[in-house]
């Protein structure tokens, strides 16, 4: 069993393991159209490919992700922020700084993030745009 971290889907999943979406639907009690979401815990088969072969292929993808990312920003400074009631990970991350959520966990490696608790402090890495030459 794995958590889906950000950027990952079902068919990502599938790919990673030889086998079908749907299959991989099937096994997880997932129906057609229903979206994952992130930290969702879901079965994986290590029928057609082991562990350590699906491992490899999943560190992969995240390194493109992220040396892709990194490419485009710079991080140019830490800012704190107290957690407001109500707040989660991925909205404190998607509509108020713009930020990836791996990101988020590199600069908060100690902070469960998806346990968020009220005035809790989250340090934010800024970034910026890096200026094509």
């Amino acid at each position: 069993m794995v958590r889906i971290l950000e950027g990952e889907t079902l068919g990502h999943h599938a790919d990673w393991l030889n086998i079908s979406t749907r299959d991989l639907r099937q096994l997880n009690g997932i129906p057609y159209g229903k979206h994952i979401n992130l930290s969702q815990k879901v079965i994986i088969p290590f029928e057609r490919i082991d562990k350590t072969a699906f491992t490899e292929r999943r560190y992969e993808f995240h390194k493109k992700l992220i040396d892709d990312f990194l490419n485009m920003y710079d991080i140019i400074g830490i800012q704190k922020y107290h957690i407001r009631k109500g707040e989660n990970i991925w909205r404190i991350c998607k509509t108020k700084f713009n930020v990836p959520i791996w990101l988020m966990r590199k600069f908060n490696h100690t902070l469960d993030l998806n346990d968020l608790k009220k005035d809790q402090m989250l340090l934010v890495p800024l970034i910026e745009k890096v200026n094509d030459v």
